[in-house]
């Protein structure tokens, strides 16, 4: 029998928390959902890269824009600016800015969480732990 099952990120299976943001992480039927919330200023070269020791983000990303707005700008200097209500598929090699005037949320699906971890995300790669690099 199929079985019906049903998620909230109120109650996720995991919350990543790092500087002036959160990752938290649903797994569903084969995917990895997750719903990141940036607070204004929120960089990822800065607030995440900086701790990995890279510029930007190797990793591509399809989702929604829940609320806010963000901009990727992109290796090759092209920027793109991401709204609430749209879907969106970022290559790798960019960086991210969002939570211009209030936070940005956005959700994030992939069907790699599970093995790419801690590389599944912009915000994901974040170490497990929250703790940031000098």
């Amino acid at each position: 029998m199929t079985e019906v099952v049903l998620k909230r990120f109120e109650s996720p299976d995991e919350v990543r928390t790092f500087e002036k943001g959160k990752f938290e992480i649903v797994h569903l039927g084969g995917l990895t959902i997750g719903r990141a919330t940036y607070e204004p200023g929120w960089r990822w070269s800065e607030h995440v890269g900086r701790a990995l020791g890279q510029k930007e983000c190797l990793v591509e990303h399809v989702g929604m824009v829940i609320s806010g707005r963000a901009t990727a700008a992109m290796s090759n200097g092209e920027v793109i600016e991401m709204r609430a209500g749209q879907v969106f598929y970022v290559p790798p090699g960019h960086d991210l800015l969002g939570g211009w005037r209030r936070a940005l949320c956005v959700a994030s699906f992939s069907r790699r969480f599970r093995v790419r971890q801690p590389e599944v995300s912009c915000a994901m790669q974040v170490p497990r732990n929250g703790q940031q690099g000098d």
